[in-house]
Order: structure tokens, then sequence, then C-alpha cells
């Protein structure tokens, strides 16, 4: 009974190292297939995208409409939400008045990049 022991280890690291090899080599081939199927993908995305240019060119500017709105109402609502909460003085003007150029310069800077864009 002591003697199948170590010949059970023996056939169970052969096996492991079988698997493993088996297993080495389906991720090299799925390694191989992998980069040529994005790139087929890429190529589908792309020939849409331009054959929908139109489409494409309306939801960017749908979308940067958008974006257009939430920067302006963004220091809107600011000035809004602290001016009622420095009425009911849980918060003072001097606090009201720092987040206020604090929104204004994290604006900035992306306002900027996207006249540039």
């Amino acid at each position: 009974m002591t003697i199948m022991i170590p010949i059970f280890l023996f056939v169970a690291g052969r096996c492991r190292r079988f698997m493993r090899n088996a297993s080495i080599q389906v991720k090299r081939t799925t390694a191989s297939i992998n980069p040529e199927f994005e790139s087929c993908l890429s190529g589908i995305k792309t020939a849409k995208a331009f054959a929908n240019e139109a489409a494409e060119l309306n939801k960017f500017n749908a979308a940067n409409h958008k974006y257009g709105i939430f920067m302006c109402i963004l220091s809107a609502a600011v000035i809004a939400v602290g001016g009622a909460l420095v009425m009911r003085e849980e918060l003072n003007l001097i606090d009201l008045i720092t987040f206020s150029l604090y929104v204004t310069t994290f604006i900035t800077p992306i306002r900027r990049l996207s006249v540039i864009l």
C-alpha cells in the first residue's frame, strides 16, 4: 500500500507537466488569434464610422452641447446652493467664494482645451 503513494505522485506529476504544456500551447494559440480578431473589429468600427460620418458627427455635437450646458450651469448651481446655505447659516460667505473660485479654476482649463479641439 505504501508503494502506491510514490507511484501515484509520479503519475500525477507527469500528468501535471503534460497539462501545463497543453495549457501553454492553448494560451499561445489564443494570443496569436486575439490581435487579429481585435484588428478586424477595429477595422469594422472604423469603416462603419467613416460610412456613418454624419450620424457620428451629430452624436458628437449633441454630447458637446450637453457638456457646454453642464459647464455653464455648474457655476450657477454652486452660487445658488451656496447662497441658500449662507442664508440658512450652514455655510459662511468666505467658504462660498472659495468654493466658487475652486470650481472656476477647475473649469477654465477644460474650456480652453475644448476651444482648442
